[in-house]
């Protein structure tokens, strides 16, 4: 997700696409998951489903022309939601534009409620340091405000980065814990994009940083050739309160962002 890359036709390894399991030594039990940015129809998100991806983390805001919602994203909820999937919101924020995190929180949140979605979370991107203004404390600021009118909104929040990513960008910056009701972790490890840079599809490789001790997903492969698709490849914690992948339909609105639940830490 966090790098721009041509689609390839990579074969994926049937272990890539494996049912709930727990794992034995730390007891933790797992779903799996995909993240989409481009157009995806319900055939596709059904055919996720086969392949038992129970959520869909769904692009709704994105970083060109200075930072605008993803005009695919609204569609993309309403076909992974009528697939059977659960679905979580992202937001990849412009760093070039002038737009405050907040300001951009407050567009993609409008965007996708004015268009019938129930938005119960959302979670911001933070990676490729690159892309990033070298001022580390303005990125934390930017970042705060985000988070903070996430907050004002009763929403759930997350941050989606690695600690290399985290101490390249904010370094190492802790006040995100700040936030009343806490800030979930989505983080990211592979060695390289395709099937061979997999990681193993559990936490036993994460340490913590910044404060961040307890993740809620992983990203553990990228650029996965799946459903004649290329897509990104998470496992998830299964909460024992809340089964997160089911799907919810209130007053005829898709609810999304059932993931952190009354999980978050």
């Amino acid at each position: 997700m966090h790098r721009l890359l041509l689609a390839a036709s990579l074969l994926v390894s049937a272990t890539l696409a494996a049912p709930l399991d727990q794992n034995e030594s730390t007891k933790i039990t797992y779903g799996y998951a995909v993240d989409v940015a481009a157009a995806t129809s319900t055939a596709t998100f059904n055919c996720y489903g086969q392949q038992n991806y129970r959520v869909a983390f769904v692009q709704i805001y994105q970083p060109i022309n200075d930072g605008m919602p993803n005009p695919n994203g609204p569609t993309n909820i309403q076909n992974a939601v009528n697939a059977g999937l659960g679905v979580e919101v992202f937001v990849t924020p412009s760093l070039t534009g002038g737009k405050q995190g907040y300001e951009q929180l407050d567009e993609a949140y409008n965007y996708v409620t004015s268009r019938g979605v129930n938005v119960k979370s959302i979670w911001l991107q933070v990676t490729s340091p690159i892309n990033w203004p070298s001022n580390q404390q303005n990125n934390a600021n930017f970042i705060y405000s985000f988070l903070a009118r996430a907050q004002q909104r009763n929403l759930g929040v997350g941050i989606y980065t690695n600690a290399y990513d985290w101490m390249q960008i904010t370094s190492g910056w802790t006040g995100w814990s700040q936030i009343p009701g806490g800030v979930r972790l989505w983080y990211w490890h592979v060695t390289t994009t395709g099937p061979a840079g997999q990681t193993d599809p559990t936490f036993n490789d994460f340490t913590p940083f910044s404060g961040f001790y307890d993740p809620l997903v992983k990203q553990y492969a990228q650029y996965i050739y799946i459903c004649s698709t290329n897509v990104n490849i998470n496992v998830y914690k299964v909460s024992n309160k809340q089964a997160p992948e089911a799907k919810e339909i209130a007053d005829g609105k898709p609810v999304v962002g059932l993931l952190m639940g009354s999980d978050r830490q």
